[in-house]
């Protein structure tokens, strides 16, 4: 742990000083980002947003690109052009179900060869997956089903929100639901026809094990682009993976799609090689809901928490989903909060860059890629 440390100071250290062309910068202290992620009502992206810029700084926003209307898409046009910076979080929130924006699109998608099923009322498509039963980093356990829930004999499931399981002589990934371990199927629905087995090996799936076909990858990448082009906004050159139900995508698949082909320069996906960051299709971050804890997460409290980051070696990146119902206040205690913690950042001189600065500085520039085969450049 202690040399992934070393190294990954070394790496923003060697970064900073190229960036600069001469010796050793300030540039070498790791950064702070401030990263929005999901759809949010204009009012509150503007107003973070202004907040932060007011101290010098700007912000990252991870945007799910088909469901945008016009007046988000008029906002997040705005904060572009003023330096805040776009990223791709799916078209909405999900690797494998997509809900499509319009009929001629769904009756184009519902055609695809790895579409599993779909809703014509909804416009929704669900996909394949391709499972991988001899990955290496799966694992066994030995457990049966009974009244249509898992119950482990022996060992254990450590998270029911990504174990993903699967019976001998029987066909099918199975996801666990978090409440009982009720079987449910991999987009997480109920099971149509609840169904016992008794204690067997159980291949619990590693999420490197199930991953998507190339098609598929290449659909969402081109819808996400096609929903901000629909409102005037640049192509991202960010991936966020998506939080909640699905396996992730492996950073191997992220740079050859995303990367190769649609000329994305980074992306946050933490299966793979480089899970600790030393990859710019993993970054490695530390996360935290930002002041979503209540009342006692002020925001002395949560710059302390990121300076211990700093400490540690750790390049420090604020997930915040903006949810502010846990809050007495609710969105003005939100509001005023966010407005007392970009001044400490200020006070105490924190570095606050975009995503795509902190990329660059950490692993140089990237050229563009080829233009995609797809036109979705």
């Amino acid at each position: 742990m202690g040399g992934q440390k070393v190294k990954m100071r070394a790496i923003l250290f060697c970064a900073a000083a190229l960036v600069a062309g001469v010796g050793v910068a300030a540039d070498s202290r790791p950064a702070f980002v401030m990263r929005i992620d999901d759809g949010h009502p204009p009012a509150d992206w503007r107003q973070v947003c202004e907040t932060f810029e007011r101290h010098g700084f700007k912000c990252s926003l991870a945007v799910c690109a088909a469901g945008l209307d016009e007046a988000q898409g008029k906002c997040l046009k705005d904060l572009v052009a003023r330096g805040h910076e776009i990223l791709d979080h799916t078209p909405n929130h999900n690797l494998y179900s997509l809900t499509y924006p319009d009929a001629a699109s769904f009756e184009r998608a519902r055609k695809l060869p790895f579409a599993h099923d779909i809703d014509a009322k909804s416009r929704k498509v669900l996909f394949d997956c391709v499972a991988d039963d001899s990955h290496p980093s799966n694992r066994t356990i030995r457990a049966k089903v009974s009244g249509g829930k898992l119950v482990v004999t022996k060992d254990r499931i450590r998270n029911p929100m990504y174990t993903f399981v699967k019976f001998p002589l029987r066909d099918g990934v199975y996801g666990l639901s978090r409440k009982d371990f009720s079987l449910l199927d991999f987009w997480g629905r109920p099971l149509e026809k609840p169904f016992d087995v008794d204690e067997c090996d159980v291949t619990v799936f590693s999420q490197a094990a199930l991953q998507p076909c190339d098609g598929l990858v290449r659909e969402l990448a081109a819808v996400a682009r096609d929903g901000f082009r629909r409102h005037g906004l640049p192509p991202p050159r960010i991936w966020i993976r998506p939080g909640g139900w699905c396996p992730g995508y492996s950073q191997d698949m992220i740079e050859k799609i995303y990367g190769r082909e649609f000329g994305y320069v980074g992306a946050d996906s933490g299966i793979g090689k480089y899970s600790r960051g030393e990859s710019r299709w993993s970054m490695g971050y530390t996360a935290m809901y930002y002041f979503e804890q209540g009342t006692e997460i002020t925001p002395e409290e949560l710059l302390k928490r990121i300076e211990k980051q700093f400490a540690e070696g750790k390049d420090y990146i604020l997930l915040t989903h903006m949810w502010y119902r846990k809050l007495p206040g609710k969105r003005a205690e939100w509001f005023e909060k966010t407005e007392r913690f970009a001044q400490l950042l200020a006070d105490r001189k924190i570095r606050v860059l975009t995503l795509g600065e902190l990329i660059e500085e950490r692993f140089g520039k990237c050229a563009e890629s080829a233009k995609s085969s797809h036109g979705r450049q």
